[in-house]
C-alpha cells in the first residue's frame, strides 16, 4: 500500500478534532522519513497555537523553517507567532524572509504591515498595507489596518477613504465603522459620523467604543438625552470614561433617551 504524502498527511491531521489526538499524530511524523519532518513541525506549531502555547509555537514553526526554509508559508507562521508573542524585530525579519519567497501574497504583506504598525514604523507599516491592498483589493482588514496608520500619520482624508473601502468590503466589520466615526466626527461631519457607529452597533451591538464615539457626537449636536443612553451603555460595557461621563450627566437631571435608530429597529 503506497504512503500518503506528506502535505496530504499534514493536510489530513487538521481535520482531527480532538486537540491531544491531533498532537499525537503530528509528532508521530517525526519517526517517518525526513521528508515529512517539516510538515510535522507544521503541524505541531499549529496545534500548540490552537492550544494557546504559543512559545511552543514558535519553537516548532522554526523548527519546520530550520528544515524547509525556502516555504513561504512557514516564515509566514512563524512571523505571526513571533508578532503574537510581541517579538516585533523578529516577527518583522521573518516577514521579510516571507515577502522575498512569496512576493506576491497580500496576506504576508498586511502581517508585515501589522508586525510594523505595532512596533511604530507607520510609514513603512502604510507601505505594507497598501501593498496588500494593491494584490487584493478585496482584503478589507488590510484597509482598516490602513485607516488606522493614516489616521494616525494625521491623514484624516485618506484614513476615511481606506475605512469607507474596508466596510464597502466587509459591512459587519464594526471597528472599521467605529474608527470611520471617529474620522469624520474630527472632520466635523457630524450626521454622517452618527450613521457610522450606528452601523458599528448594527454589527455589534456591544462595542463599547462605538457607543462612547456616538455618545461624543450627538453630546457635540446638543441632543444630551441621547448622549446619556451612548455613555451609559458604553460605561456598562466597560468603558471607563462613557461610565464618568454618564455620572455627570445623571446630576443634570437629564433623562435617557435611546438613539433613533434603535427606536426605528425596536419598532419594525
Amino acid at each position: 500500500m503506497s504512503q500518503v504524502p506528506p502535505q496530504k498527511w499534514y493536510e489530513n491531521g487538521q481535520t482531527i478534532p480532538d486537540l491531544s489526538t491531533r498532537m499525537g499524530y503530528y509528532e508521530s511524523g517525526l519517526k517517518k522519513g525526513e521528508e515529512f519532518h517539516s510538515w510535522a513541525w507544521k503541524g505541531i506549531g499549529d496545534t500548540r497555537h490552537v492550544q494557546g502555547d504559543l512559545v511552543g509555537a514558535e519553537a516548532a514553526y522554526r523548527e519546520a523553517c530550520d528544515l524547509s526554509p525556502t516555504n513561504a508559508d512557514l516564515q509566514l507562521k512563524l512571523g505571526i507567532a513571533q508578532h503574537d508573542l510581541d517579538q516585533l524585530p523578529e516577527a518583522i525579519t521573518t516577514l521579510k524572509k516571507a515577502i522575498k519567497l512569496a512576493p506576491n501574497n497580500p496576506v504576508v504583506w498586511y502581517c508585515l504591515g501589522l508586525a510594523q504598525h505595532d512596533n511604530g514604523n507607520l510609514a513603512d507599516a502604510t507601505f505594507s498595507y497598501q501593498k496588500a491592498t494593491t494584490l487584493d483589493p478585496g482584503l478589507a482588514t488590510a484597509w482598516y489596518s490602513l485607516g488606522d496608520a493614516r489616521g494616525e500619520q494625521g491623514d484624516l482624508a485618506g484614513a476615511m477613504d481606506a475605512y469607507e473601502r474596508a466596510v464597502a468590503i466587509d459591512p459587519d466589520l464594526a471597528f472599521a465603522w467605529t474608527n470611520l466615526g471617529d474620522a469624520r466626527a474630527d472632520a466635523g461631519d457630524l450626521e454622517r459620523a452618527i450613521a457610522a457607529y450606528e452601523h458599528a452597533l448594527i454589527a455589534d451591538p456591544n462595542l463599547a467604543p462605538a457607543w462612547f464615539g456616538l455618545g461624543l457626537t450627538y453630546e457635540d449636536q446638543n441632543h444630551f438625552r441621547e448622549a446619556f443612553f451612548c455613555y451609559n451603555r458604553a460605561g456598562q460595557l466597560g468603558d471607563e470614561e462613557g461610565k464618568k461621563l454618564a455620572e455627570i450627566f445623571k446630576t443634570k437631571n437629564i433623562q435617557p433617551l435611546r438613539p433613533t435608530f434603535l427606536r426605528q429597529k425596536e419598532s419594525q
